[in-house]
Protein backbone atom coordinates (compact mmCIF):
# COMPACT_ATOMS: atom_id res chain seq x y z
CA UNK A 1 0.00 0.00 0.00
CA UNK A 2 1.28 3.27 -0.95
CA UNK A 3 0.38 6.08 1.30
CA UNK A 4 0.93 9.65 1.17
CA UNK A 5 1.48 11.27 4.82
CA UNK A 6 2.09 14.61 4.08
CA UNK A 7 -0.47 16.72 1.64
CA UNK A 8 -0.92 19.90 2.17
CA UNK A 9 -3.90 21.99 1.06
CA UNK A 10 -4.65 25.41 -0.31
CA UNK A 11 -7.91 25.62 0.92
CA UNK A 12 -9.25 25.17 -2.71
CA UNK A 13 -10.05 21.41 -3.12
CA UNK A 14 -12.73 19.51 -3.98
CA UNK A 15 -12.55 15.68 -3.31
CA UNK A 16 -13.32 14.09 -6.47
CA UNK A 17 -9.97 15.74 -7.88
CA UNK A 18 -7.98 14.74 -4.62
CA UNK A 19 -9.13 11.17 -5.58
CA UNK A 20 -8.25 11.39 -8.60
CA UNK A 21 -4.91 12.49 -8.32
CA UNK A 22 -4.51 9.94 -5.99
CA UNK A 23 -5.35 7.23 -8.10
CA UNK A 24 -3.46 8.90 -11.24
CA UNK A 25 -0.09 8.57 -8.73
CA UNK A 26 -1.25 5.24 -7.55
CA UNK A 27 -1.55 6.58 -4.07
CA UNK A 28 -4.08 4.51 -1.98
CA UNK A 29 -4.46 6.52 1.68
CA UNK A 30 -3.12 10.49 2.14
CA UNK A 31 -3.06 12.69 4.93
CA UNK A 32 -4.24 15.99 4.56
CA UNK A 33 -2.77 19.02 6.06
CA UNK A 34 -5.21 22.08 6.59
CA UNK A 35 -4.19 24.73 4.52
CA UNK A 36 -2.28 27.31 7.06
CA UNK A 37 0.45 28.33 4.10
CA UNK A 38 -2.37 29.90 2.03
CA UNK A 39 -3.88 33.62 1.46
CA UNK A 40 -6.84 34.11 4.17
CA UNK A 41 -4.83 31.91 6.81
CA UNK A 42 -2.02 32.24 9.46
CA UNK A 43 -0.77 30.22 12.00
CA UNK A 44 -1.03 33.30 14.41
CA UNK A 45 -4.20 33.96 14.00
CA UNK A 46 -6.98 31.40 15.71
CA UNK A 47 -10.09 31.70 14.01
CA UNK A 48 -8.45 31.10 10.44
CA UNK A 49 -6.96 28.07 11.85
CA UNK A 50 -11.01 26.87 12.77
CA UNK A 51 -12.11 27.90 9.86
CA UNK A 52 -8.89 25.89 8.00
CA UNK A 53 -9.73 22.69 10.36
CA UNK A 54 -13.45 23.00 9.23
CA UNK A 55 -12.65 23.10 5.51
CA UNK A 56 -10.43 19.67 5.95
CA UNK A 57 -13.28 17.95 7.79
CA UNK A 58 -15.53 18.41 4.93
CA UNK A 59 -12.88 18.08 2.45
CA UNK A 60 -12.42 14.25 3.91
CA UNK A 61 -15.93 13.79 5.36
CA UNK A 62 -17.21 10.62 3.94
CA UNK A 63 -13.19 9.27 2.39
CA UNK A 64 -11.83 7.77 5.97
CA UNK A 65 -10.90 4.72 3.90
CA UNK A 66 -8.60 7.03 1.64
CA UNK A 67 -8.34 10.66 2.84
CA UNK A 68 -7.70 11.47 6.59
CA UNK A 69 -7.15 15.21 7.92
CA UNK A 70 -5.03 16.57 10.25
CA UNK A 71 -5.95 19.52 12.38
CA UNK A 72 -3.44 22.65 12.60
CA UNK A 73 -3.57 24.23 15.73
CA UNK A 74 -0.68 26.58 17.16
CA UNK A 75 -0.37 26.07 21.27
CA UNK A 76 0.46 29.70 21.35
CA UNK A 77 -3.01 30.90 21.14
CA UNK A 78 -5.28 31.16 23.82
CA UNK A 79 -7.78 27.99 23.67
CA UNK A 80 -5.72 25.55 21.70
CA UNK A 81 -6.44 22.54 24.16
CA UNK A 82 -10.21 23.48 23.05
CA UNK A 83 -9.78 23.58 19.69
CA UNK A 84 -7.62 20.65 19.09
CA UNK A 85 -10.58 18.74 20.74
CA UNK A 86 -13.21 20.32 19.05
CA UNK A 87 -11.07 19.38 15.62
CA UNK A 88 -11.04 15.63 16.83
CA UNK A 89 -14.30 15.14 18.71
CA UNK A 90 -16.64 17.38 16.47
CA UNK A 91 -15.22 17.98 12.89
CA UNK A 92 -13.59 14.55 12.88
CA UNK A 93 -10.11 15.01 12.11
CA UNK A 94 -8.10 12.36 13.27
CA UNK A 95 -4.66 13.63 13.92
CA UNK A 96 -2.45 17.00 14.23
CA UNK A 97 0.13 18.74 12.84
CA UNK A 98 2.51 20.92 14.70
CA UNK A 99 4.53 23.78 12.95
CA UNK A 100 6.47 25.27 15.70
CA UNK A 101 6.57 29.06 14.77
CA UNK A 102 6.33 31.41 17.66
CA UNK A 103 6.89 28.51 20.24
CA UNK A 104 9.38 26.06 20.79
CA UNK A 105 8.06 22.05 20.56
CA UNK A 106 9.63 22.03 24.58
CA UNK A 107 7.79 24.70 25.64
CA UNK A 108 5.08 23.70 28.54
CA UNK A 109 2.52 25.02 25.99
CA UNK A 110 3.39 22.61 23.69
CA UNK A 111 3.01 20.23 26.09
CA UNK A 112 -0.62 20.86 26.84
CA UNK A 113 -1.55 19.85 23.50
CA UNK A 114 1.01 16.85 23.29
CA UNK A 115 -1.32 15.70 26.46
CA UNK A 116 -4.75 16.55 24.80
CA UNK A 117 -3.06 14.53 21.76
CA UNK A 118 -2.67 11.93 23.65
CA UNK A 119 -5.87 11.88 25.77
CA UNK A 120 -7.58 11.94 22.38
CA UNK A 121 -5.39 8.86 21.05
CA UNK A 122 -4.14 10.63 17.85
CA UNK A 123 -1.05 11.33 16.18
CA UNK A 124 0.96 14.31 15.82
CA UNK A 125 3.04 14.83 12.65
CA UNK A 126 5.52 17.90 13.43
CA UNK A 127 7.23 20.56 11.22
CA UNK A 128 11.06 20.26 11.48
CA UNK A 129 13.66 22.32 9.76
CA UNK A 130 13.48 25.04 6.72
CA UNK A 131 10.04 26.64 5.92
CA UNK A 132 9.29 26.04 1.83
CA UNK A 133 8.54 30.18 1.99
CA UNK A 134 11.54 31.27 3.27
CA UNK A 135 10.05 31.82 7.02
CA UNK A 136 12.88 31.77 9.68
CA UNK A 137 12.77 27.99 10.88
CA UNK A 138 14.50 29.09 14.52
CA UNK A 139 11.29 27.56 16.18
CA UNK A 140 11.65 23.91 14.90
CA UNK A 141 15.19 22.70 14.27
CA UNK A 142 15.18 19.14 14.61
CA UNK A 143 17.33 18.59 17.98
CA UNK A 144 14.67 20.67 19.54
CA UNK A 145 12.43 17.20 19.11
CA UNK A 146 15.05 15.00 21.07
CA UNK A 147 13.48 15.80 24.30
CA UNK A 148 10.06 14.78 22.99
CA UNK A 149 9.18 11.82 25.07
CA UNK A 150 12.10 11.74 27.33
CA UNK A 151 9.66 12.71 30.28
CA UNK A 152 7.67 9.50 29.98
CA UNK A 153 4.87 10.78 27.49
CA UNK A 154 3.77 8.85 25.11
CA UNK A 155 2.87 10.19 21.78
CA UNK A 156 2.60 8.60 18.00
CA UNK A 157 4.69 11.34 16.45
CA UNK A 158 6.11 11.54 13.42
CA UNK A 159 8.39 14.61 11.89
CA UNK A 160 8.46 16.03 8.63
CA UNK A 161 10.72 18.16 6.55
CA UNK A 162 14.10 16.85 8.81
CA UNK A 163 17.05 18.30 7.62
CA UNK A 164 18.18 22.19 7.57
CA UNK A 165 19.92 22.13 4.51
CA UNK A 166 23.89 22.48 4.99
CA UNK A 167 24.05 22.60 8.16
CA UNK A 168 24.39 18.93 8.84
CA UNK A 169 22.03 19.15 11.63
CA UNK A 170 19.36 16.07 12.81
CA UNK A 171 17.92 15.12 14.85
CA UNK A 172 19.35 11.67 16.97
CA UNK A 173 16.17 10.50 17.91
CA UNK A 174 16.29 6.32 18.49
CA UNK A 175 19.60 6.36 16.57
CA UNK A 176 17.83 6.75 13.15
CA UNK A 177 18.19 10.28 11.89
CA UNK A 178 15.73 11.36 9.59
CA UNK A 179 13.77 7.91 10.34
CA UNK A 180 12.24 6.05 13.22
CA UNK A 181 10.11 8.41 15.91
CA UNK A 182 9.05 7.25 18.75
CA UNK A 183 9.55 3.93 18.41
CA UNK A 184 7.52 3.68 15.21
CA UNK A 185 8.88 3.31 11.33
CA UNK A 186 9.23 6.47 9.52
CA UNK A 187 6.12 7.10 7.64
CA UNK A 188 7.26 10.51 6.54
CA UNK A 189 10.11 10.97 4.52
CA UNK A 190 11.11 14.04 2.50
CA UNK A 191 8.33 13.66 -0.23
CA UNK A 192 6.11 12.34 2.11
CA UNK A 193 5.36 9.24 0.94
CA UNK A 194 5.78 5.53 2.74
CA UNK A 195 5.30 1.88 1.02
CA UNK A 196 3.60 -0.29 3.98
Amino acid sequence: MLIDAHLHCSGRERADDVLRSLDEAGVERAVLLVPFLSEGFSLHDAASLRRANVYLAELVRGHADRLHGFAVINPALPGASEDLRHAIEALGLTGLKLVPSGWYPYDARAHEIYAEASALGIPILFHSGIFIDGRSGRFCRPTFYEYQAGDGESLGSQRADQRLPGSGERSRRNGAPGGATAGRPAAAQTDGRART
